[in-house]
């Protein structure tokens, strides 16, 4: 049925929604924030979750992993062009 009738499916959008581009630019600023405010994981879960609704849990599992990848971007791999690894 689905293949002869394509328009039951739901449609793919590629183009994000306004709503998600405001989220994402919020998120952004708002780990830009603590990240140049030395905010903990927790604290910058805290202002994430401010921003948008999001799960007790995974609001610091995106705290974490932003602050690590920021970390190890703005070090340009420091620690292996001086032997500290």
């Amino acid at each position: 049925m689905v293949q002869q009738q394509s328009d039951l499916l739901p449609q793919v959008s590629v183009k994000p929604s306004r709503a998600e581009t405001w989220a994402r630019r919020k998120i952004t600023s708002v780990m830009t924030q603590s990240i140049l405010q030395g905010d903990s994981v927790p604290d910058a879960a805290m202002r994430i979750r401010s921003v948008v609704e999001m799960d007790r849990r995974a609001s610091p599992r995106a705290a974490r992993t932003d602050i690590i990848i920021r970390k190890s971007l703005t070090s340009g791999g420091r620690a292996e062009k001086n032997d500290m690894v």
